[in-house]
């Protein structure tokens, strides 16, 4: 059986000055792995600055995960951690300083058995629980809770922030963007659009035909489409305009009484009652992009390459 080397290269890491919010710094070089030679550490020189607390990070293989990819880490400072050996992700849990988070993090380890398996890997260090998107740098977090309308949903999101970003529904502009949205659902769920230029939820709403806008966030009051009549719609800008995801005979105006915009659980868009309650399962929280927002870097990454000794 031959040997294989792992290479870890830096992706991603930027330096922030601590006054500037929170930041992660995957440190320069490289990280060789030999199989069957023991777990080694990848990254010991990485460092967390910043001043907020930190309530808990992941690590995650995030592309090329096989079985038998093992990732360990030595509790420090009362940070604890478990793997999860289906999903390729370490999470650690514990609200601490961003020094005992570098200390912990530094001491995380790769290891793996796959010895066939010679695809690359990215390994991902997120401090909290929110999701990266690296399309626009973006965070997203799926909030749980059913009997939540719209406008109390609009609400708790602009309450939320994410070591100083503030956030609100979800409002994604583009296709890869609601794809990675998609995958944080577990039912359906209150996003950003409605159909009051204002972004407030309407007592009353307009017949056909109507105008759809985004309602939170740093798109809010932009125009997203034009729904001439039930399930038909043009999208602001014509058929490359404004990014869309309307499931198929929406949005319909059923009732009379549908003005707010909902993900079904595949990630296709559904117009509802603002105060719909019982078919809600929580709704989506977006950070990032609104003036004012601190520096930060959550989430540094390297990429794991295989290759014969």
């Amino acid at each position: 059986m031959s040997a294989f080397i792992l290479v870890a290269t830096l992706l991603v890491g930027t330096s922030v000055a601590a006054a500037q919010g929170l930041a992660i710094t995957m440190s320069a070089g490289q990280a060789g792995f030999v199989l069957n030679k023991g777990a080694i550490p990848i990254d010991p020189n990485l460092t967390v600055v910043g001043t907020p607390t930190i309530n808990g990070a992941t690590v995650a293989i995030a592309n090329g995960f096989v079985a038998g990819d093992s990732l360990s880490f030595m509790p420090v400072n009362g940070i604890a951690g478990s793997f999860n050996s289906a999903t390729g992700v370490l999470t650690l849990s514990g609200a601490r300083s961003p020094a005992d988070f570098q200390a912990a993090l530094r001491t995380v380890k790769f290891n793996t058995t796959a010895a066939s398996s010679n695809a690359p890997r990215v390994v991902q260090f997120t401090l909290g629980f929110a999701k990266s998107f690296p399309g626009n740098g973006h965070f997203y977090e799926f909030v749980p809770g059913a009997a939540v309308a719209w406008k109390d949903a609009k609400a708790q999101a602009a309450a939320r922030n994410l070591y100083g970003l503030k956030g609100y529904l979800a409002t994604p502009t583009t296709a890869a963007e609601n794809a990675y949205i998609q995958r944080l659902l577990t039912g359906p769920a209150w996003m950003g659009a409605c159909v009051s230029s204002s972004g407030s939820m309407l007592t009353s709403f307009p017949g056909f035909p109507r105008t759809w806008y985004w309602c939170a966030g740093p798109e809010i009051g932009q125009k997203l489409c034009n729904n001439s009549s039930s399930g038909a719609y043009t999208p602001v800008g014509g058929a490359n305009g404004s990014y869309t995801n309307w499931s198929g005979g929406e949005p319909n105006n059923f009732s009379g009484i549908e003005g707010c915009a909902a993900y079904y659980s595949n990630g296709m868009w559904n117009d509802q009652a603002c105060d719909t309650r019982a078919t809600l399962s929580g709704f989506l929280v977006e950070y990032g992009g609104t003036p004012g927002d601190p520096q930060i870097v959550l989430a540094g990454s390297r990429n794991v390459n295989f290759s014969s000794r």
